[in-house]
């Protein structure tokens, strides 16, 4: 039914079937470039987006439109290709604000350049660097804050609570990485791994003191995240202020422990 999405479908022994809907939100967006260029292929991603290709398909206006979604998918960003084929994003969209869209209904997104995050492993890793990669994982909510106090959950770390963005790139031979193009605003959840070493895992309180300074999520937020134990956390970097739209970071290591493993017969051989 319009307006409505599919929650689940009853079955009976008698072969008599209920459905049950709940109300949802259709999407309309229409997007442009920096030279107010219609762009029609570019990609909506709502967040908690768990389709493999394109949730929203075009109207034949020059528009996509969304299936009906659940209300509580609030953030939107939207990515496309530049003509010298570099990824930019839209700013991050509320659907739910009434003034997201126009009286037609349809939200209005225009493309900007991402940032570029440029960065190197620390001395402390041998070069040449083997088998090496870099996962970045961004996860926003209102003002590009990590998604948690809004909702009273505990910080979203690598979590599809918020708009959500991952890439992985690897790491070349004399320790350095780059992410070409990056959603511009919120901040870069980062793990890196190489051969005998990997990114070093920040305490809570270094944590708790990151959120504070860059304005990334609020004191419950943290205090929720702190009392769930967490023993594995990325390091964060604000994707702010950049230089020319490049960030340069280098990423503190620590060794992994070998792992030493003999494969043997049922005769032990």
């Amino acid at each position: 039914a319009e307006g409505f999405s599919l929650v689940r479908e009853h079955y009976t022994l008698t072969g008599t079937a209920k459905v049950e809907l709940k109300r949802g939100r259709i999407v309309k967006v229409r997007t442009i470039d920096g030279q107010d260029k219609l762009i029609e292929d570019a990609f909506p991603i709502l967040e908690a987006s768990h389709i493999f290709g394109r949730e929203f398909k075009p109207d034949g206006n020059g528009n996509q439109i969304a299936p009906p979604v659940k209300m509580d998918r609030q953030w939107m960003r939207v990515a496309g290709v530049s003509d010298q084929n570099v990824l930019q994003f839209s700013d991050l969209i509320d659907v739910s604000a009434a003034d997201a869209a126009d009286d037609q209904g349809i939200i209005h997104a225009k493309l900007r350049p991402g940032v570029k995050l440029r960065g190197e492993l620390d001395i402390t890793v041998p070069r040449p660097i083997r088998n090496g990669f870099v996962e970045v994982c961004i996860v926003e909510g209102k003002g590009n804050r990590i998604p948690g106090s809004e909702r009273n959950l505990p910080v979203e770390f690598y979590n599809r609570t918020g708009f959500t963005w991952q890439d992985t790139v690897p790491v070349k031979s004399d320790g350095s990485f780059e992410f070409e193009s990056l959603p511009p605003g919120g901040h870069a959840q980062l793990f890196a791994i190489v051969d005998g070493y990997q990114s070093r895992l920040p305490t809570l309180e270094e944590i708790g003191e990151y959120l504070k300074k860059n304005d990334a999520g609020g004191d419950l937020a943290f205090e929720l995240t702190k009392q769930m134990g967490r023993e594995i956390l990325p390091l964060l970097y604000p994707l702010r202020d950049s230089k020319d739209g490049v960030i340069e970071i280098e990423v503190p290591c620590i060794p992994t422990t070998e792992l030493h493993v003999k494969v043997v017969s049922p005769t032990g051989e």
